[in-house]
């Protein structure tokens, strides 16, 4: 699998970890946060903007905030990349336990710093009737 798409899973994987499980993970934690550039930013699903920090402290605080919860990585494409950056646009499906799925389209830049992948913007949009 390619590297970005690889990291795509893993970060997801550690999302749905922090998110489902009720017990507190400092290391998923750290691993998470440590995959993030400084300068990170994301538009949410809602249109909230979230920076570095912003983003640090919602992780912090949401540990089992959506016990049940699964996330699947259903799609990955590369929009565009060069030296510095690439773009990715992947599809995501999200659910809670037995709930209604709701999908997104979520797109990454990624750059590459001393061998290790930074995501440094996200954003997100909800898919309406998929």
């Amino acid at each position: 699998m390619n590297i970005y798409f690889q990291e795509i899973v893993d970060a997801h994987q550690l999302i749905m970890q922090i998110l489902s499980t009720p017990h507190r993970s400092e290391e998923n934690y750290r691993q998470l946060i440590a995959r993030f550039s400084d300068q990170f930013s994301m538009i949410t699903t809602t249109g909230v903007l979230l920076d570095y920090e912003k983003i640090k402290s919602f992780f912090n605080t949401q540990f089992g905030s959506k016990q049940g919860l699964k996330i699947d990585i259903l799609d990955m494409n590369i929009v565009s990349e060069n030296e510095n950056y690439i773009i990715v646009l992947y599809q995501e499906k999200q659910q809670i336990a037995d709930g209604d799925p709701n999908f997104r389209f979520s797109t990454v830049i990624f750059k590459q710093v001393n061998n290790q992948i930074i995501w440094e913007y996200l954003h997100e949009t909800l898919i309406h009737d998929f």
